[in-house]
């Protein structure tokens, strides 16, 4: 089974500050987008903010897939991956790096599907600090 989005420790504590940082942002961003619409920079029918992004390590350790590597578990990881995605669940960055032994197609699918199970968790958390 894969470690993970219970605790989330590490992500949670991060998390909770960009979830502030972006509350307060997006809050701050009407007086921008509103001045740039005034001015003709943004055209009144475009919307500039278009998705969320989150962002989530994954990696190998003893042979076991886990998501949400402290600095602990990835300075010991076979394989570690960073992965950033969209809200709507597109990837933005994979960046993985084989630390020992290469890793294999199915390692990475199982990396991927992890990262991404990962980053729909966050997303939904982002979604519901930002709604109230």
């Amino acid at each position: 089974t894969f470690r993970g989005l219970k605790p989330l420790a590490s992500v949670s504590r991060c998390f909770w500050l960009s979830a502030r940082c972006a509350r307060s942002s997006m809050t701050r961003s009407a007086g921008p987008i509103d001045k740039g619409r005034s001015t003709g920079l943004i055209p009144a029918a475009h919307q500039p903010i278009i998705d969320s992004v989150s962002a989530i390590s994954v990696g190998i350790i003893d042979g076991e897939p886990l998501l949400d590597l402290p600095y602990v578990e990835d300075s010991r990881a076979e394989t570690d991956m960073n992965v950033v995605m969209t809200g709507s669940g597109k990837f933005i960055e994979v960046q993985g790096t084989a630390e020992g032994a290469p890793f294999d197609r199915d390692e990475l699918g199982k990396l991927l599907d992890l990262a991404a199970h990962g980053c729909t968790e966050l997303t939904r958390i982002q979604s519901e600090v930002l709604a109230g």
